[in-house]
This record gives C-alpha cells, sequence and structure tokens, in this order.
C-alpha cells in the first residue's frame, strides 16, 4: 500500500463508529480477579437501569430491586429437549440436569447428548433458555463471562470440551459467538465477553453450544462452565438485599 493509500485509510478510519457496526465480539481472557470485580459492578448498574425502565420492581428506585449472581435453576430452563424442562440441581453442569446421573439426561440419552461432533455449526445443541418457566417476564439477565469450576486453583491440559457457546434471542438471532477453548490458557480459569449479553424483560433467550471434533463421545465429554453474569429482580423474589 502507498504512503497516500494509507493516508486516505487512517483518515477514513478516524471516522469509524464501532457502536454503529453489527459484530460478534467473542471473549477477552486477560483480565484479573480486580478487574472482575470492576466488571461485576458494572453490569449490575446497567441490569438495575434496565429493570428501572422496564418497570420492575416498581420502577420508580432501587430500593425496590435486588442484585444477585446468576442461579442456574432459578434464571435457566434446561432446552437440551424439544420441550423445555426445569432445571433441578443448582450445578453448573453441560448438559444441564445430568449432573445428579451420570448416566441420564433430560432427553434420556446420558452424555452422549454432547457426543461425537465435527465441531462446526451444525453440530450446535440447545442447552439453556428464559422462558415463563424462569420467569423471564419479572428479571434482567446479564450474562458477562465464564468460569470453568470444579478444576482447582490450577489446571493444565484441555478443561473444555466444547469449542463456541452461541447466545441467541428468541432462537432467531444470533447475538454472540463466544470461542471458549481459550479457557484452556486462561491463567485464573475465567474468560469474560468484550461486550456482554443482555435478556431484558420478557426476552426469550437461548444458549447453544457446540462440542468439539477433538474429543470423542464417551461419558467424561461434558463441561462443567458457571456463566458469569447478574440478575436483577424485585426484592425478595430469590433473596431480601
Amino acid at each position: 500500500m502507498s504512503e497516500s493509500q494509507m493516508q486516505i485509510l487512517w483518515s477514513k478510519k478516524q471516522t469509524i463508529d464501532l457502536g454503529r457496526v453489527g459484530q460478534l465480539s467473542g471473549l477477552h481472557q486477560s483480565l484479573t480477579s480486580l478487574d472482575l470485580r470492576t466488571l461485576h459492578d458494572t453490569m449490575a448498574a446497567s441490569a438495575v437501569a434496565q429493570a428501572l425502565l422496564q418497570g420492575i420492581g416498581g420502577g420508580q428506585t432501587e430500593t425496590g430491586l435486588s442484585v444477585r449472581a446468576l442461579i442456574v435453576s432459578q434464571d435457566f430452563v434446561d432446552q437440551t429437549a424439544a420441550i423445555e424442562q426445569p432445571i433441578v440441581s443448582n450445578d453448573w453442569f453441560q448438559p444441564p440436569n445430568a449432573s445428579g446421573s451420570l448416566n441420564a439426561n433430560s432427553t434420556g440419552a446420558g452424555l452422549s447428548y454432547y457426543g461425537a461432533s465435527d465441531g462446526s455449526d451444525s453440530a450446535v445443541k440447545n442447552l439453556y433458555a428464559t422462558s415463563k418457566n424462569s420467569k423471564n417476564d419479572m428479571k434482567i439477565i446479564i450474562c458477562y463471562g465464564l468460569r470453568a469450576v470444579g478444576v482447582g486453583n490450577v489446571h493444565s491440559g484441555t478443561i473444555v470440551k466444547s469449542n463456541q457457546w452461541q447466545f441467541w434471542r428468541k432462537g432467531v438471532k444470533l447475538i454472540d459467538r463466544w470461542y471458549v477453548e481459550c479457557l484452556n490458557s486462561a491463567p485464573e480459569n475465567f474468560v469474560c465477553a468484550i461486550t456482554p449479553i443482555m435478556f431484558k424483560k420478557d426476552d426469550f433467550g437461548l444458549i447453544s453450544v457446540a462440542p468439539n471434533s477433538s474429543i470423542p463421545s464417551d461419558p467424561s465429554k461434558y463441561d462443567r462452565l458457571q456463566v458469569l453474569g447478574v440478575c436483577v429482580e424485585t426484592i425478595g423474589s430469590n433473596s431480601v438485599g
């Protein structure tokens, strides 16, 4: 590229507003625990603001609201089967409802639900959803990252059996893709979204996963990833502040 072309490109770049560009932002793994606390507080404030705008807790002041971490059995339903099912355990375990018995999940197919995969979009399987059964009409949810649980303070080797998580709104609008294999080299066992995901009041959110192709189908092909995020709801629903 010539010098004049570089100058034209630089001048044009200065006019670009990335906020107006549709983009899949993905994950960032170079944050520290202190950064995570700051991110949590920022997301909590954003979720409270959205709750007030949508009239949750009366919609007047923050005093009618509570903020908490996500609880898998309260904030999501199991969407691995054609008909959604409640999630019984509070364990973060994918596929959901498999943690109670390693021989069966909600589909009755056992952990083979994760199964053999070529790692492509055609292998994507549904995991979690938000619906009336998870009281999506009474809360705001923000998902801002993932943490590997059950691996101790340090880990070595591969700990993630999926290659990406997809976030959808109403099952038809793809919001973002998180390429989660970066967790295998994350120094503090967590990664955070460059652009967090918000499910607003009445949103039918869907989280899907693509099992990776490098690990064959076997009874140990599952993930234990906690969704880092916040839920804002009317105080007293699940916490009293």
